[in-house]
């Protein structure tokens, strides 16, 4: 069946697009920039960093809401630049650089964004809790060896019980998504150094010794 096509206006430029693209989708195939942190094509939307928030219009109803989640609809209006978007970005990067102030791709969209220094108290972290690195180990490697835990100002990305976990790949794709840096090598979320999971044939033969046999029909009479 032939996919529904979704008519919207974004910044006030029409697009028509398949039903089941994002704003965000949609405002990328315009050239519409629009900033992100927790987004990355392949993942599942998740809405979590929210630099991401646009405004939109649908009948008389208007909200700001993240453009990475927000599926589009017929005829809705949306707008990307509004001075109460600006506003709206720039006090979630503030609370993001507050938490991450050294984060040189987070001092950038800052910038970019209008703020110099944040506002609040300074934290020392370096992970914004994006999720990102756990939806990519879930999703795509389906391997779900690290997840978030604990609540509020602790809640942190670690493996079960802050171990190596048995089901990690060592594969590294935890590690090419963070978009900040906290994950620099895979010892970072674990306080462990990980060693290569071995599939249970190749388990058995690191415990064997070099196997020499001569066959009779190989050797000259």
């Amino acid at each position: 069946m032939e996919t529904p096509m979704i008519n919207l206006t974004i910044n006030d430029r029409p697009i028509e697009v398949p039903e089941g693209t994002t704003v965000l989708e949609a405002a990328r195939k315009l050239g519409v920039t629009i900033p992100t942190l927790c987004h990355f094509e392949g993942l599942k939307p998740y809405g979590g960093c929210r630099p991401c928030l646009v405004e939109v219009t649908a009948g008389p109803r208007t909200l700001l809401t993240t453009a990475c989640t927000y599926p589009v609809a017929e005829g809705i209006t949306v707008k990307t630049d509004t001075e109460e978007v600006q506003e709206a970005r720039q006090f979630v990067m503030d609370l993001l650089l507050s938490r991450c102030p050294d984060v040189p791709a987070l001092q950038v969209m800052a910038q970019q964004l209008g703020l110099a220094e944040p506002t609040w108290p300074k934290g020392d972290s370096d992970c914004i809790l994006c999720g990102k690195c756990v939806r990519m180990c879930h999703e795509v490697q389906h391997a779900s060896a690290i997840a978030m835990m604990g609540r509020g100002a602790k809640r942190e990305v670690l493996t079960p019980f802050g171990e190596f976990s048995a089901t990690c790949r060592t594969c590294g794709a935890c590690l090419f998504v963070c978009p900040t840096g906290h994950i620099n090598d895979l010892a970072t979320i674990s306080g462990k150094t990980p060693q290569p999971r071995l599939s249970e044939f190749n388990a058995g033969l690191t415990t064997q010794g070099n196997i020499f046999k001569t066959y009779p029909q190989a050797v000259p009479k």
